[in-house]
């Protein structure tokens, strides 16, 4: 262990260093000034890394700048400021040592200097240097581990967010607008809008209960499930390559994300298939808010409640409903988390009336700023108050049919 004696008395200095060499103490160095000491510890050159000092001991009555201002100047330095310093006085009054423990001392030793009291002090400020230095390291490896959860966790982010609609790809006779604003770092909701042959184009939004980590891994194999068109895919298209229908869809994962009584993890979801050729959407809603029609008209319909989540309930016959829209006609599908938000004053809920009234109204607005003035009003609604579920919002227009004549 390495001790640092700052005594102007040559006497002291040397009594000091013999008493603490015969208790068994070998790096010890002893300077006779304030200044002196301040280069052994390596403070005249701001931005170098100090000494490694385990104790310091500092005499109160030192020539020019005195101990209590040497303690202050040696604590300020933050990786000096756990090293225990022990004054070492003939002055004893309580001004000298209140003075003293202000300015960050932890103990103090009377002169002349008691043998075994010197090393008791010692032993005791050499046990809580090394505790604060287990502490400090702990916290170090903490902070490592921290900042690599960190960038872990934002390159799962970006994962996640690429799965959302490329807005390079071209739709069938639809275009959509989307957000997707999760309440933490991470998701469970997820949506997208893709084109699964040359008449059909598929879209979804779905909810995994819970958040964090372990409700985004789950959305984002279901995300890649549901996408995935390449040969062979057994969910979307059966043996000979056709289209699966919604609810056929939606009860295959149904059979494969069964839950059970430790992981309690289901997941909310609307999938459904746009059909150009002859302007009809099916699709199956399995416990998810229900979607809404704003026809060209500005009327809205509130399409019903479906079945049960999704891997809640085993056995469960999906219902598809099939329907008719018409070119003009926007189709909005939304996250509980909207529909649950509370406003400023925490009394009523952003509920499907408000959000067909906000529909209606944008009916005016191209589709890109309509989802925007929705997301607005949506926020203004919440106040300050972060929402405490991922907000999810999937708009989708219908253009033109096949064979369609543009006026």
């Amino acid at each position: 262990m390495s001790i640092l004696i700052v005594d102007d008395s040559a006497d002291d200095r040397f009594f000091l260093e013999y008493m603490l060499k015969e208790a068994g103490y070998t790096e010890v160095v002893s300077v006779e000034s304030a200044p002196e000491a301040f280069r052994k510890l390596g403070l005249e050159h701001p931005g170098s890394l100090p000494s490694e000092v385990d104790v310091i001991l500092l005499d109160v009555m030192l020539p020019g700048i005195s101990g209590t201002e040497a303690c202050r100047r040696i604590k300020s330095c933050q990786e000096l400021a756990d090293t225990p310093v022990i004054m070492v006085t003939g002055r004893t009054d309580l001004t000298s040592l209140k003075e003293a423990f202000e300015a960050g001392a932890m103990d103090y030793i009377a002169k002349p200097a008691d043998e075994v009291e010197l090393t008791a002090r010692i032993r005791s400020a050499i046990r809580l240097k090394q505790e604060m230095d287990k502490v400090k390291a702990h916290e170090r490896e903490m902070h490592k581990l921290l900042q690599a959860l960190t960038e872990d966790l934002e390159e799962a982010r970006k994962m996640q967010c690429s799965l959302l609609p490329d807005p390079a790809v071209a739709l069938k006779g639809v275009r959509a607008a989307w957000r997707f604003e999760p309440c933490d770092r991470l998701g469970g909701d997820l949506l997208n809008v893709f084109p699964l042959d040359d008449s059909h184009t598929g879209f979804f939004i779905l909810d995994v209960s819970g958040h964090g980590v372990k409700a985004a891994l789950l959305s984002v194999t279901l995300s890649q499930l549901l996408t995935y068109r390449a040969s062979g895919s057994e969910l979307v298209t059966d043996d000979s390559g056709r289209l699966r229908t919604p609810a056929d869809v939606t009860k295959i994962l149904n059979e494969r994300f069964q839950t059970n009584l430790d992981k309690c993890q289901f997941f909310t979801m609307i999938y459904g298939i746009f059909n150009s050729s002859d302007g009809t959407v099916c699709y199956t809603n399995a416990g998810h808010p229900p979607l809404l029609e704003c026809a060209p008209d500005g009327s809205v319909t509130v399409w019903s409640m479906g079945n049960y989540p999704v891997g809640l309930v085993d056995h469960v016959q999906y219902e598809l409903d099939t329907r008719k829209v018409q070119p003009g006609t926007r189709l909005f599908l939304i996250s509980d988390g909207i529909l649950e938000a509370k406003n400023t004053d925490g009394e009523r809920s952003f509920d499907i009336e408000k959000m067909s009234d906000l529909v209606r109204v944008g009916r005016t607005l191209d589709l890109e700023s309509c989802a925007s003035s929705v997301m607005e009003t949506f926020h203004s609604w919440i106040g300050d108050e972060k929402p405490g579920d991922d907000i999810t919002l999937l708009s989708l227009e219908i253009t033109q049919m096949e064979g369609a004549k543009s006026s």
